[in-house]
């Protein structure tokens, strides 16, 4: 940060700023007692200058600022997102001559704020709606499936499922990814999609190299990818096309991997799991669909009445995940095993052909 720049460029600057503060912006519930939270609240309420909050306002108000942290155990300590919420929420109130700010005028104010920021990811889910950008969930493809993105632009953020493919075909065991060819991957996408070719290879290719190469690509993206958020979901599509094994397109997937396939947390997972629910409750949910996420961001889920209550009743599923093999099994009803030995029999197969072998091949055969 600017402060250590500046401490490393000037040696006199530690004479002049000799204490380094950081101030947190969440409070830590599970470290520190409540009670001071509540102090802070009735602060931030005096300051606002509204009507008060009845018992279920109090819990939906919480509820806010724990989505704010995006972490169940954390409260926000963001004055000023709570002040607007506080007394858009009392007009709201207001209006309905209430005499306290209750749930239902905090959700109200919640869903006019999102009205406010939500057109561009009205025109993008309408632009899937009126099938100008593929987007399948149901059935079942090789070599396809849903990655879950989020979008940030104006200080709002809107998640958006996006169709990932990848296709096979004979070569030397590289992975080609499309978006970098095109140089629309960011560094840390094409870190991702390096390690993801580390796990293929680890798994497959430890005596003998690969026979086939491949292409993987986010379909209808003309803007810079980044992140490693969608390897699992690379991985996943990639191993679908190797062993030609059909993946459910019901289900959506996000998270990152390491080289030996443990999942590992991504962010905004609360805007990604809402934007594909929108998508999939606009064409009607079937109770197959949902999402795939990895187990680490379990105790960061804060999602909206609707989703929890369409879990519930199971029309929509939420599947945490550890490693990319329960991932694989969730998209395939197929066990790891049996899924691992159709690569391996295809790489196999395609290794005995004749296409021409390299130079060291034709050595040590």
């Amino acid at each position: 940060n600017e402060y250590a720049q500046l401490r490393e460029y000037d040696e006199d600057f530690d004479h002049f700023f000799p204490f380094l503060a950081d101030f947190h912006g969440h409070y830590a519930t599970q470290n520190e007692p409540v009670a001071p939270y509540f102090n802070y609240l009735q602060y931030v309420w005096q300051l606002a200058d509204v009507l008060p909050l009845s018992t279920d306002g109090y819990s939906a108000l919480l509820r806010v600022c724990a989505r704010y942290t995006d972490y169940q155990q954390e409260l926000t300590l963001n004055t000023v997102s709570l002040l607007q919420l506080l007394r858009e929420a009392n007009d709201c109130a207001l209006q309905n001559q209430h005499a306290k700010i209750d749930k239902a005028a905090i959700d109200l104010a919640l869903q006019q704020q999102r009205d406010r920021e939500g057109n561009l990811a009205e025109l993008s889910r309408r632009s899937i709606l009126e099938q100008q950008v593929r987007i399948d969930t149901h059935g079942t493809a090789v070599g396809q499936l849903n990655g879950l993105t989020v979008v940030t632009m104006g200080g709002s953020e809107f998640g958006e499922p996006s169709r990932i493919t990848a296709t096979i075909h004979y070569g030397d065991g590289d992975i080609i990814d499309i978006e970098r060819k095109s140089d629309l991957s960011g560094n840390i996408h094409t870190k991702g999609v390096m390690i993801l070719s580390a796990y293929l290879a680890n798994q497959f290719a430890r005596h003998e190299p690969l026979s086939v190469s491949a292409t993987v690509v986010f379909e209808q993206s003309y803007y810079e990818v980044d992140g490693d958020s969608a390897s699992l979901g690379e991985l996943c599509c990639l191993i679908s096309a190797l062993a030609e094994q059909p993946v459910k397109q019901s289900l959506a997937i996000t998270g990152a991997v390491d080289q030996f396939g443990n999942v590992q947390s991504i962010g905004a997972v609360n805007e990604k799991i809402e934007g594909y629910y929108a998508l999939c409750a606009h064409r009607g949910l079937n109770g197959e669909q949902g999402v795939i996420i990895p187990q680490s961001n379990k105790h960061q889920l804060n999602l909206n009445d609707e989703i929890v209550e369409a879990v519930k009743n199971g029309q929509f599923h939420v599947y945490t995940v550890e490693h990319v093999e329960e991932a694989l099994e969730l998209l395939t009803e197929v066990p790891i095993k049996t899924l691992f030995q159709h690569v391996r029999d295809r790489t196999l197969d395609s290794s005995d052909n004749d296409q021409p072998r390299s130079f060291w091949r034709r050595i040590f055969s």
